[in-house]
């Protein structure tokens, strides 16, 4: 059972500090008291805390380092993907984790023992811990064997991801465990997989005439009253914004980077930087553990960050630094080289940077100056007044991002109970204060031609083009029953005929013809060399096929490989079924959505 759990389960690279954080603080991040001030997301119920959010933008920060490297600090198009991976994997994470505590799922001790006995964890132990476990430069299971009963070693975090990715494996064993396939099946996908096919075609593509049909507005008018019922919207809602950012100023900046040198001078031991670590450092993922990032390969930081700790010997501590994410102090316990590349063994103190009291206090007057005059006159007039941007986000449904603002709850609420023109209250969150204006509201029914007119004209093109297309085509194949050859009935009918090189039908890509499933099914249906289809629809075009040859494996092949085909096939099907199942169960789910109290256009916290 082990071992089936243990296929289950995909191991994920990262430091130990990151899963005592990311692990260790999930479970205790959950409450179901109403959305608390820390909470970055409310999923069926359960608030998740932004340090677990953090915990695992760390984790994910630190694998896509290892791949970028220093590119990584300046491209936004990645640290965007870090940002919306890191949310997946703690939706994923909270929705499996209810739903085995639902269905009574547990993992006892004797189990994770037994996988950490059976399943040595190399990709979550530090270097310095795996050199341990090491004999003659090899590893030595009995050293490991002994350290794993030794009760003065601490396996907590890596117990902890163990349990959690054990529990998730049994809830998935469990979903999959009813999951059957026939002998048809496994032989039929064997068949696709051995089968190499060589194909002549005439091909249609609705580009032919898409360009040449241009539908006047009664047309439009039209072919928008016949589908308008596969287009519903919910209620929707537009706002006008005008928003006041609590961004610091070069004075905070200065009073951080002093805070900061108050600190260092605090520092008078090891013990010390640790202590003050817990105490004042703003990074949720390692304040817990003393500031400490582990061991970091050259290059895991920006450029200026790595050319200090280049410089430091062990023991040191860097002056304040400047990240886009705040001020860091750097201590470096030690370095050591392995292969190329330099480790270092690193922690840090971090200071984010924010406004001061007095700041907010005269911004929050000028916000309060600023709504007065906005419930007086309008937001319109207002921001021409204070010569303030006033924004427009688009229409949105209920729930739906908001652009500029995010899944704001509050102008969420407004948006769909507020009277068309209100002006709202001050309206405050982490990033700074908004005032809201709806500009309207659109009840609950099928998209308007206007909401949906670019994609009904592009679709009205292509479904007559195709009509078109498939006319022609049925033409070429009466042509094709009396000639009885694709050639001569498409030279008759001005049509050109190409060939496809030989492919195999397991391949989604047909030479010439790229993927087209229609086609791919049609192809496998003709058996005799010279047998021409039917013409055959995709979505953008028209085929007809003639086969040119067919070639498959022998029966006796099949049968010498039927177990192992057998596995493959299952496992592919229970994969299919537990995606399908994965799928539906987050439709079911009610997530709420707070990143943008905490990201204004998030620009993603990172690493140095």
């Amino acid at each position: 059972m082990l071992k089936t759990m243990r296929k289950m389960t995909k191991p994920i690279m990262w430091f130990v500090a990151i899963i005592f954080v990311a692990f260790l603080g999930w479970q205790g991040a959950f409450n179901t008291k109403g959305r608390g001030s820390g909470d970055i997301a409310v999923i069926n119920g359960q608030n998740v805390s932004y340090q677990v959010y953090q915990g695992f933008y760390e984790r994910n920060y630190q694998l896509a380092q290892k791949e970028y490297g220093d590119t990584l600090e300046f491209d936004k198009t990645i640290t965007d993907q870090i940002r919306n991976k890191t949310w997946e994997d703690l939706v994923n994470q909270a929705l499996l984790s209810q739903e085995a505590k639902k269905r009574g799922i547990v993992v006892t001790d004797k189990e994770v023992f037994e996988y950490l006995r059976r399943f040595p964890p190399f990709e979550f132990l530090r270097p310095e811990t795996v050199e341990q476990f090491m004999t003659d430069g090899k590893f030595d299971y009995n050293k490991y064997a002994q350290a794993l009963l030794d009760p003065r070693s601490d396996w907590s975090g890596v117990e902890a991801y163990v349990r959690d990715r054990l529990l998730i494996a049994k809830l998935q064993m469990m979903v999959t465990n009813l999951v059957r396939v026939s002998p048809a099946e496994v032989k039929q996908q064997w068949l696709k997989e051995n089968t190499t096919l060589d194909l002549k075609f005439v091909r249609f593509p609705v580009e032919r005439y898409q360009d040449q049909l241009q539908p006047t507005l009664e047309q439009l008018e039209q072919y928008y009253q016949k589908n308008k019922e596969r287009f519903p919207k919910e209620e929707r809602a537009e706002l006008y914004y005008v928003e006041f950012l609590k961004n610091p100023q070069p004075t905070d900046e200065l009073a951080t980077k002093k805070k900061l040198e108050e600190i260092k001078a605090q520092i008078k031991s090891d013990s010390d930087f640790a202590a003050l670590s817990k105490k004042y450092s703003e990074d949720k993922a390692t304040q817990e553990i003393g500031g400490d990032l582990g061991w970091v390969e050259t290059g895991s930081f920006i450029p200026a960050f790595d050319e200090v700790i280049r410089k430091m010997k062990p023991g040191e501590i860097s002056e304040p630094l400047r990240s886009r994410y705040g001020w860091h102090l750097l201590k470096l316990w030690n370095k050591s080289s392995h292969g190329a590349k330099e480790q270092f063994h690193i922690s840090h103190i971090l200071l984010i940077p924010k406004m001061s009291e007095q700041g907010i206090q005269e911004l929050k007057q000028k916000v309060d100056d600023f709504a007065r005059e906005a419930k007086s006159s309008g937001l319109e007039k207002a921001a021409e007044k204070f010569k303030l941007p006033l924004v427009q986000t688009g229409i949105f449904a209920k729930g739906e991002y908001i652009q500029g603002l995010g899944k704001n709850e509050q102008a969420q609420k407004f948006a769909f109970a507020a009277r068309v023109s209100q002006v709202s209250e001050i309206l405050e969150a982490p990033a700074g204060y908004y005032v809201l204006q709806l500009k309207e509201r659109l009840p609950a029914g099928p998209a308007t031609l206007n909401e949906i007119r670019p994609q009904l004209l592009s679709e009205y093109k292509r479904v007559n083009a195709l009509q078109r297309c498939l006319d022609d085509a049925k033409k070429l194949y009466q042509l094709i029953q009396k000639e009885q050859n694709l050639a001569q009935a498409a030279k008759a009918s001005n049509e050109n005929v190409s060939t496809t090189e030989r492919f195999k039908a397991s391949e989604p890509f047909i030479p010439r013809i790229g993927s087209v499933p229609e086609v791919l099914e049609a192809a496998l249906n003709l058996i005799r060399p010279g047998q021409i289809s039917q013409p055959v629809q995709s979505s953008s075009a028209i085929y007809i096929l003639e086969l040119i040859s067919r070639e498959a494996l022998s029966d006796s092949q099949y049968v010498a490989m039927q177990d192992s085909l057998y596995r493959q096939a299952l496992e592919q099907k229970q994969n299919e079924v537990y995606s399908q199942w994965y799928s539906q169960l987050r439709n079911r789910a009610e997530i709420k959505d707070y990143r943008s109290d905490y990201f204004k256009e998030e620009e993603a916290p990172s690493q140095g």
